[in-house]
């Protein structure tokens, strides 16, 4: 049987850093580098249309209860990841392409229709409907609406758990990258006021009270060296964050030969 790259380096795409719009990103911010794949194994493909299928309900026989519905709801906070779903699911379908699981006309189908989903979702157009309980079931539902069967064979081979943990880690290193170059204006702000006033004085204090007279300036790059080791712990953090689940499925590998390092580093 055919599995996924065993413990290999898998490297995102590094166009993702230019989605952070507006916003410096951190020199080096590109170059981040994935850890190391997990082997996991498939999951069957869930229905595009009509029925309103869990996505981890495939045993259920009976609706759920509207209370536990409710309850299990998550839609109304990772909406916030919507697009981060969209992009994972645009480069599975383009991995179960070359595996020849699907056509190439089909591929053309679902990376068309996410598309579109993804545009409803940035004109604040999309329409959440009853049974979508988070963001991977809302944009599965909308795909179906949009382009058919077709849809379904989206979710072949991949599992919720590897998709949950894709989304996840690719908006919050857009997140990371987001803060740290915020960090990095406010410690050059912090340094240009203290060069520019650095004749201002102020009285220091110890134990609540007044103590020696310190400069302006030197009590202001105190708070700039406290933001500069922060900035250093972001950076540490990124390469952990920058890991790719994706082709992983739910427990001990994917049997359809994805290219997982096609998935990390191919066009979004």
């Amino acid at each position: 049987m055919s599995v996924a790259l065993p413990v290999a380096s898998v490297v995102f795409a590094p166009t993702a850093f230019k989605r952070v719009a507006n916003r410096p990103s951190p020199p080096g911010a590109k170059n981040l580098i994935a850890g190391r794949a997990v082997v996991a194994m498939a999951s069957a493909a869930p229905e595009a249309t009509g029925e309103k299928k869990k996505l981890w309900g495939g045993r259920f026989s009976e609706d759920i209860d509207p209370l536990m519905e409710k309850f299990n709801e998550s839609l109304s906070f990772d909406r916030r990841m919507a697009q981060e779903d969209i992009r994972g699911s645009k480069g599975y379908a383009r991995a179960l392409a070359k595996t020849g699981i699907i056509t190439d006309a089909e591929r053309d189908q679902l990376v068309e229709g996410l598309g579109k989903v993804a545009e409803e979702w940035a004109a604040e157009a999309f329409v959440v409907k009853s049974g979508d309980e988070d963001i991977h079931t809302a944009n599965e539902r909308r795909l179906g609406e949009l382009i058919g069967p077709v849809a379904g064979k989206l979710h072949t081979g991949r599992s919720r758990n590897d998709q949950v943990a894709t989304d996840t880690r690719m908006w919050l290193r857009d997140q990371l990258v987001l803060l740290r170059g915020y960090l990095r204006q406010l410690i050059a702000v912090a340094v240009e006021r203290a060069e520019r006033e650095v004749d201002v004085v102020m009285p220091g204090f110890t134990h609540l009270q007044s103590a020696q007279t310190v400069r302006w300036s030197h009590w202001l790059l105190s708070h700039a060296a406290a933001w500069q080791r922060d900035d250093m712990r972001i950076a540490d953090l990124m390469p952990r964050v920058n890991t790719l689940p994706l082709g992983s499925g739910a427990l001990a590998g994917n049997p359809f030969g994805v290219d997982r390092q096609g998935v990390a580093g191919g066009p979004a």
